[in-house]
C-alpha cells in the first residue's frame, strides 16, 4: 500500500512514516521492509532500542524523546538522557530526534517550550560528540 501511495513521487521526495503507540518489537523485520526513508516511532516501549539493535534495523528511525500523550513539560536533562540512550544504541546515521505524536492537542506555549528544549538538548549532545 505504501509503495502504491508513493509510486508517483519524485526520487528526491523523502517518505517518512509515523507509527504511534505500539509495541513494535514483534514486527521490526516487516517495518524495516517498508518503502520509507525514515520510520518515526513513539518511543514508549523500553524494549524498542535493544530490539532495533538486535534486528540490525537498517531504516533510519525517528524516536520520540518526550511523550505528549501523558504530557508533562519535559526537562532538557530528561530529553538529553533519552537522546544519549538512543545514540549509545543505534548508529549515528540512522537517528532522527522527534517528539512523540500529539503536539496538536497541547497548548501552544507547552508545544513551543517542549520543542525548544528538544532542540537545545539535541544541540548539546551534538556538541559533546564532536
Amino acid at each position: 500500500m505504501i509503495r502504491l501511495a508513493t509510486a508517483t513521487l519524485k526520487p528526491t521526495t523523502q517518505v517518512q512514516i509515523h507509527i504511534c503507540e505500539g509495541h513494535y518489537t514483534d514486527i521490526l523485520p516487516e517495518l524495516d521492509q517498508l518503502d520509507a526513508d525514515v520510520l518515526s516511532l513513539a518511543f514508549t516501549d523500553p524494549n524498542l532500542l535493544p530490539a532495533l539493535k538486535a534486528q540490525h534495523f537498517e531504516t533510519p528511525v525517528g524516536l520520540g524523546v518526550f511523550d505528549t500523550a501523558r504530557f508533562k513539560l519535559p526537562t532538557e536533562t530528561a530529553i538529553e538522557t533519552k537522546i544519549r540512550q538512543i545514540h549509545d544504541t543505534l548508529p549515528d546515521n540512522g537517528i532522527w530526534i522527534n517528539p512523540d505524536c500529539g503536539l496538536k492537542t497541547l497548548p501552544e506555549v507547552a508545544v513551543t517550550r517542549s520543542l525548544q528544549r528538544m532542540v537545545t538538548a539535541t544541540e548539546h549532545v551534538r556538541q559533546t560528540l564532536n
